[in-house]
């Protein structure tokens, strides 16, 4: 299945959402080498044993095998500047594994492109898509504790924290005794609220 490009607009420059291509990696790796470069998703800090390099190919291996059928769904979306170059992504896995309209979202952006509200337009555009088109209607995800910037804006989209104790999946298992592992927040936003944030602030409408 071919995802048509979904189009963004922020301060009078347009971005795209689209599927992940092999030639991503050099841009992927770009950001992956950043000082304090933020992910609630690509897990790319060597831990001594796996490289950065190879952190990042497996990423985008896993990206590119992307399936929008079957029994345990997943996507990717990266979102491209107009010279075609990635500077961002929101991926969803584990969709339908938890319960039937049930996904465990995450996202990154480019340091350069932040603080002009890119963020929350690629979220809510990429949200907009698995709402309509995959039939999402629960999300889950992780953000590290000290990360205050993702925090307010999983908050400001009506996601709302978590016990470990509520919380069903492989990637929302608590790391707090896995050694170097950062803290994790567990967020969540259930149907009602998604659907009253897809319609106040992406403008859906039936």
């Amino acid at each position: 299945m071919k995802i048509e490009e979904l189009s963004i607009s922020v301060n009078g420059t347009d971005f795209v959402l689209t599927q992940f291509e092999k030639y991503d990696y050099a841009d992927l790796l770009e950001m992956a080498e950043m000082p304090h470069f933020v992910s609630t998703g690509m897990n790319v800090e060597s831990d001594g044993f796996v490289s950065v390099q190879k952190r990042v190919r497996h990423y985008l291996n896993a990206m590119l095998d992307s399936y929008l059928s079957g029994p345990y769904r997943c996507l990717g979306l990266a979102l491209r500047n107009t010279n075609g170059k990635l500077i961002g992504a929101v991926e969803f896995s584990e969709i339908g594994m938890i319960d039937v309209n049930d996904a465990y979202m995450a996202y990154f952006l480019h340091p350069n492109y932040r603080g002009q509200g890119l963020a929350m337009k690629m979220v809510l555009t990429a949200i907009m898509f698995v709402y309509q088109q995959m039939g999402v209607r629960v999300l889950r995800t992780a953000v590290d504790t000290d990360n205050t910037v993702q925090q307010i804006l999983l908050r400001t989209l009506g996601f709302e924290q978590i016990d470990d104790a509520s919380v069903k999946g492989i990637c929302c298992t608590t790391v707090a005794e896995v050694p170097n592992v950062k803290q994790k927040l567990l967020f969540k936003i259930e149907e009602k609220s998604l659907l009253s944030t897809l319609v106040h602030r992406a403008g859906l409408n039936f």
